[in-house]
């Protein structure tokens, strides 16, 4: 036995007795529209037609999901990794060609033979050569030596005193240029006097000369 759809259970008569107008006018609306939603879903086949797509389609659901599921793709990835695996990448080097990468010796080589420190120091300003032309400057002062008590509070007072005489010529300096003052040499006697001395002396030479 059928049973009829959601909304269309027959009413008891004191039931719609009891309901108004307008209660009864829109049971009615809303059934009619539940009637015309049934009446779209129903469709009348012929048998000797061919399935419709959407039957078609719901068949080769059922068929895969019936049948065995395929494996994800990660998982062939992750398969295929695991039996291939990839070679551990080598250390990126600056400044360093892959023909030295391959002929440089291993850490274990270089582990086993200790290096002379000339050794490594050539190596280090090789390698200083090979990636920079700066040049260091060579250095023309004395090793570090140790000085008594004494020696450093005389060294320290005489770069102090050099250092308030700097001082005092740079503003003595500072201020002349401030000011417009030039500095020149003092010579009150002037030009006439050198002349005169210069005189004097040529007379008191020939006269030298003269007595002998």
């Amino acid at each position: 036995m059928c049973s009829l759809p959601r909304g269309f259970e027959p009413q008891a008569p004191e039931d719609l007795g009891q309901r108004s107008l307008a209660e009864l006018r829109e049971m009615l609306k809303r059934q009619e529209r539940l009637l015309r939603n049934e009446l779209q879903r129903i469709t009348i086949a012929d048998p000797d037609e061919p399935c419709s797509e959407e039957n078609t389609r719901t068949e080769k659901l059922k068929g895969l999901r019936s049948g065995t599921q395929k494996k994800p793709h990660y998982m062939d990835v992750l398969d295929m990794r695991a039996k291939n695996p990839l070679p551990p990448s080598r250390r990126f080097k600056t400044n360093v060609l892959p023909a030295q990468q391959n002929d440089s010796s291993s850490p274990q080589q270089r582990r086993g033979s200790p290096v002379p420190s000339e050794e490594r120091r050539r190596k280090e300003r090789q390698h200083l050569d090979d990636i920079t032309a700066a040049r260091l400057l060579p250095l023309h002062h004395m090793p570090a030596q140790l000085l008594s008590m004494e020696e450093s509070l005389a060294l320290q007072e005489q770069q102090k005193q050099s250092y308030e005489e700097m001082q005092a010529r740079l503003a003595a300096q500072k201020l002349a240029e401030k000011l417009n003052i030039k500095m020149q040499s003092y010579n009150p006697e002037g030009d006439t006097s050198r002349k005169y001395r210069e005189v004097r002396d040529e007379e008191d030479n020939q006269s030298s000369d003269g007595e002998f």
